[in-house]
């Protein structure tokens, strides 16, 4: 009776924690876009700085070229940060173990 009792305690702990975990998603997204808006500010106020030495357009042109190569090395580093081979300690201390056990079988 006393595993009943902690089992259904450990659901209702997890359905609160997961509650909370999904409250804080809700906030760190609301952060994150509130967080690029302010962003698209700030360029758009560089844009209008630069309009009074320069034409509008150039200046947006220059702001968007500028940003368009930040955003392509950024996204170069992060895509060759990728993990290529997904579990590989696993797989290999699984392949030592088989191995093991073979050797072991025969």
């Amino acid at each position: 009776m006393a595993r009943a009792k902690e089992i259904d305690l450990a659901k209702h702990e997890i359905k609160a924690d997961l509650r909370s975990e999904i409250a804080a998603a809700k906030g760190l997204a609301v952060a994150a876009l509130v967080g690029l808006l302010a962003l698209n500010g700030f360029v758009v106020a560089m844009i209008l700085a630069l309009a009074k030495i320069m034409p509008g357009w150039v200046a947006g042109v220059l702001v968007g070229v500028v940003m368009l190569l930040i955003g392509g090395a950024v996204g170069y580093v992060a895509w060759s940060r990728r993990v290529t081979q997904p579990l590989a300690y696993t797989r290999k201390m699984i392949r030592e173990t088989a191995q093991w056990a073979k050797e072991r079988l025969a």
